[in-house]
């Protein structure tokens, strides 16, 4: 019933630049296109266009097409969410995804298979093989760039300023403390203020900060100030959203990690 009831009442969220307490039937599209890896994406394309090819030639495609309509059922399931609170929403597609890509990436190689055996008297090559090589190594290495910032991770799609497209768990989850103590240290701060995007009942004096003071709402400050990405996009998650607008006027010293920007502002 309380899932009901917060579906009914909606959540706030912020997509390509738009801030809304209803939800957006494109937001899991949208989300989903920008942050899954490209390789796997053409994987899971494949696969279901080998399914559809595959219907009326081999059995094997109804495997595979079990998963695929799974995953087209829980998409329009959340095509119609007035929630949404991020990709990990719809997190659960992603083992049936790796089925479906995985039959894709096997209809490729045995079709490769296939198109070689007809070809090799003519003297041509398919070169179907080295694609799904090719790959499958851009998997791996576009996985290991992300090392260690899975949880903000984004393909090419989305650009250098992802925070335009989505905030909030997909980007700012308050992972970036100890980065931004050692930051802080770094700068050889004494103090500052802070506006945060986590836990309330996180204890900050734990990370080994210089003494600081949470950044009031719409009052413009001097000194370091730390501020989360999803804050400085949100404010106070309250109309108009923009209690921290202020602070867009300056470059910040540094992004620390994917989801705090750190300002020095000087005194007028």
């Amino acid at each position: 019933m309380g899932i009901f009831n917060r579906n009914n009442s909606g959540h706030i969220t912020y997509l390509l630049g738009d801030v809304s307490k209803k939800g957006r039937w494109y937001f899991f599209p949208v989300v989903f296109l920008v942050k899954t890896p490209l390789p796997f994406l053409v994987f899971s394309l494949l696969g279901f266009v080998f399914i559809v090819r595959d219907r009326a030639r081999t059995s094997s495609w109804f495997q595979a097409a079990i998963p695929a309509l799974a995953v087209i059922g829980m998409l329009l399931v959340a095509l119609a969410a007035n929630v949404n609170n991020g990709l990990r929403q719809m997190i659960s597609v992603y083992p049936l995804l790796a089925v479906i890509a995985g039959y894709g990436a096997s209809r490729l190689l045995s079709s490769t298979q296939c198109s070689i055996s007809r070809q090799m008297h003519k003297g041509s090559k398919i070169p179907r093989a080295g694609i799904v090589a090719g790959l499958f190594s851009l998997q791996i290495i576009s996985s290991s760039l992300a090392h260690p910032d899975y949880l903000a991770y984004f393909n090419v799609l989305a650009g250098n300023h992802p925070e335009k497209i989505v905030v909030d768990s997909d980007l700012d989850w308050g992972q970036d403390l100890k980065r931004l103590s050692v930051a802080l240290q770094k700068y050889n701060v004494k103090e500052f203020k802070i506006s945060y995007n986590g836990s309330r009942d996180l204890d900050l004096a734990a990370f080994n900060f210089p003494p600081f003071q949470t950044l009031k709402y719409d009052q413009p400050e001097s000194g370091w100030i730390a501020i989360s990405i999803f804050n400085l996009t949100l404010g106070s998650k309250q109309a108009p959203y923009d209690q921290f607008a202020w602070l867009k006027a300056y470059q910040p010293v540094e992004k620390v990690g994917k989801s705090i920007l750190l300002y020095h502002i000087p005194k007028n």
